[in-house]
């Protein structure tokens, strides 16, 4: 038979799994409405965003040549892909939001009061990682692809595999970009002290690497334009948390 200690601990906690779980969806309740209403907007100047898009591509490809189109309805599906992703990097801060706001209960007063630096920082990262794939990577990276085709066959490169291919890079890279933030939250969380972080280095190279293999398409060249930067911001990231912690 149970003690009555017991079973109003066991009360409690299934209480406090129920509370945090309740949160947790009125927080992703939030973020997908703040997507949404994103997208609404997206979606009205998803021709001038396609645009922009498709700018680094047209560039690459040969005189006189398009991007095609292969299904019939493909030209819709492209401009709702488009303003998702628009409506995704769009609603960001709010997400980041939303997800601090969930943790604020679990941390110390003075951890708390990084919450507008913080969200800041991960938006102005995010952003840096976009600008960083479309204007530094896929120019590049198509270029180089094009090149190696020809005398071998002429591009037909569909709108919809493109606009996918883009769409993913650009939120693949503005997600790493958040490589210096995430050491600095392990540190000053103390999870992790900046020595340890600085030992796993040989692992968290093999791991970006692999990262790199998974969010990029199954070519070398977008993996090692994704893993270098990764690595430089891992340093960034252990200068900046060491910095913080000599100051604190």
């Amino acid at each position: 038979m149970k003690a009555p200690a017991d079973t109003e601990s066991h009360s409690q906690k299934k209480t406090s799994i129920i509370t945090h779980l309740t949160e947790l969806r009125r927080r992703l309740i939030v973020c997908v409405i703040a997507v949404f209403a994103a997208f609404v907007v997206a979606y009205a100047f998803s021709e001038a965003v396609l645009k922009v898009l498709i700018a680094p591509m047209i560039e690459a490809l040969p005189p006189d040549t398009s991007l095609s189109m292969i299904k019939v309805q493909e030209a819709f599906i492209t401009h709702i892909k488009v303003a998702l992703a628009a409506a995704v990097i769009v609603a960001f801060p709010v997400i980041m939001h939303q997800a601090w706001s969930f943790v604020l209960p679990a941390l110390k007063k003075k951890e708390a009061r990084v919450g507008l630096p913080l969200i800041v920082l991960a938006t102005t990262l995010f952003a840096a990682g976009i600008l960083f794939a479309y204007y530094g990577v896929l120019p590049y990276a198509f270029v180089f692809f094009l090149r190696s085709a020809e005398g071998l066959a002429s591009p037909n490169i569909s709108l919809m595999f493109y606009v996918s291919f883009c769409s993913r890079m650009l939120l693949a890279f503005g997600a790493v970009f958040q490589m210096p933030l995430v050491i600095v939250f392990l540190v000053k969380t103390g999870i992790a002290s900046v020595d340890q972080i600085k030992k796993a280095r040989k692992f968290a190279i093999v791991l970006i690497f692999i990262a790199a293999a998974i969010l990029t398409p199954p070519d070398v060249l977008t993996q090692i334009l994704m893993a270098v930067p990764l690595l430089a911001l891992f340093e960034i990231g252990i200068l900046i948390a060491r910095f913080m912690v000599r100051r604190d």
